[in-house]
């Protein structure tokens, strides 16, 4: 493809953005808020105007892309959006930036993987709100099925990784990591004080970025019909088939 974008003569003139998967469907993969589950690779090139091999460590998101394109074809910008255009960072610029990134997460399928999550993470720490604290997440016996190597392979791994593993399976309402000296979140710092301050600075923004963008889930009660409207279903042929009542409760007056 990029040999034929050559052969026409616009290559130097071609925004080309490259964005990978989340891999397989591993524990504490894709279906959470993990770093595995939220992190993936982009690769950007515009032959004409960016210098190759620059890194870029500000926090990007895919709500980026859409003000990205529109700023590169110099058409006008979105009225309302959460993105902010790549360009200026590509360009080798310093320009205002976002000092936090948030992420969600609710269900995959039906009911084997209903557990939902939000998460905000500055350039240090992370903080994952599990929104049924206790409860057992479905997701972890649901792959273990699928990989049944998984179980033997989280026993045999150091104690650390063990109890990373079975916090996952019943977790706490907060997680707290700390990924620049624990990129793989194995270490929750949400009952350390030497991290009280970092853990409250992070629920504060979440809790603000939850009531700004109007997160249904706020209210208690909506949550728990939710719950109860997703795990009726074991097959995705009969949710689709459903009428979904959460449109109505989600955003009554």
């Amino acid at each position: 493809m990029l040999a034929a974008l050559e052969r026409s003569g616009k290559a130097e003139n071609t925004l080309i953005l490259y964005l990978g998967d989340h891999g397989p469907d591993f524990l504490r993969g894709k279906r959470t808020c993990y770093e595995a589950g939220v992190r993936v690779p982009m690769i950007a090139q515009w032959a004409g105007r960016w210098k190759p091999g620059q890194v870029c460590e500000e926090l990007v998101s895919t709500i980026d892309l859409a003000p990205s394109f529109l700023s590169a074809a110099q058409a006008p910008p979105l009225e309302r959006t959460a993105g902010q255009s790549l360009l200026p960072l590509l360009d080798g610029g310093e320009p205002e930036w976002r000092r936090f990134l948030f992420t969600e997460f609710h269900t995959h399928a039906a009911k084997p993987n209903f557990y939902p999550q939000r998460a905000v993470r500055d350039a240090r720490y992370k903080l994952i709100e599990n929104l049924m604290p206790g409860v057992e997440n479905p997701g972890y016996d649901f792959t273990n099925k699928e990989f049944d190597s998984v179980p033997a392979a989280v026993e045999a791994a150091p104690p650390e990784v063990r109890e990373a593993y079975r916090r996952m399976k019943t977790p706490p309402r907060y997680e707290l990591y700390d990924l620049r000296t624990d990129p793989y979140e194995f270490r929750d710092l949400s009952e350390s004080p030497e991290h009280a301050a970092a853990l409250a600075e992070l629920a504060k923004a979440l809790d603000e970025w939850r009531h700004d963008s109007q997160d249904p889930l706020l209210d208690a009660e909506a949550l728990d019909r939710l719950r109860e409207e997703v795990c009726q279903f074991s097959k995705k042929k009969d949710a689709k088939a459903h009428k979904w009542a959460y449109p109505e409760y989600f955003f009554r007056s």
